[in-house]
Parts: structure tokens; C-alpha cells; sequence
């Protein structure tokens, strides 16, 4: 499982403690936000992000397109 939780900054803390309780219970965690990306410690699978949530999955939509090239 993969969470992937984009722009809830400090101001939301029930969304970002429920990803840090799933990221406990083994699940990965991509944290995007502007001013408060940080993951907690812990495990490897946790990113954080500093940035845009529509900027950032659009830089990830192009950097798998360009994978998905270099592959065919």
C-alpha cells in the first residue's frame, strides 16, 4: 500500500496522523506540501516533498512517460 497524501500541512492534523499510523503499519509514504513535507522517522518507504500537489504529480507523470520510453 502506498499512501500518497498531498497538501495537508500542519493545519490538518487527523489526515496526516492517519497516514503516519499507516506508514507505521508497514504502508509507504509520499508525503507532498509546500511548507511542511517532512515524513516521520523510521522506515525508508516515507518521501517527503517539498512542493505543489498538481506540480508534482505532473513531474511524475512525465518522468514515468520518459521511463516508459527509454523501455520500449
Amino acid at each position: 500500500m502506498v499512501v500518497l497524501e498531498g497538501g495537508a500541512g500542519k493545519r490538518v492534523p487527523t489526515v496526516r496522523d492517519n497516514s503516519n499510523r499507516l506508514a507505521r503499519a508497514g504502508a509507504a509514504l509520499i508525503r507532498v506540501n509546500v511548507d511542511h513535507p517532512g515524513v516521520p522517522s523510521g522506515g525508508r518507504d516515507r518521501i517527503g516533498v517539498r512542493g505543489g500537489v498538481r506540480e508534482t504529480l505532473l513531474a511524475i507523470d512525465a518522468a514515468a512517460a520518459r521511463l516508459r520510453q527509454a523501455g520500449s
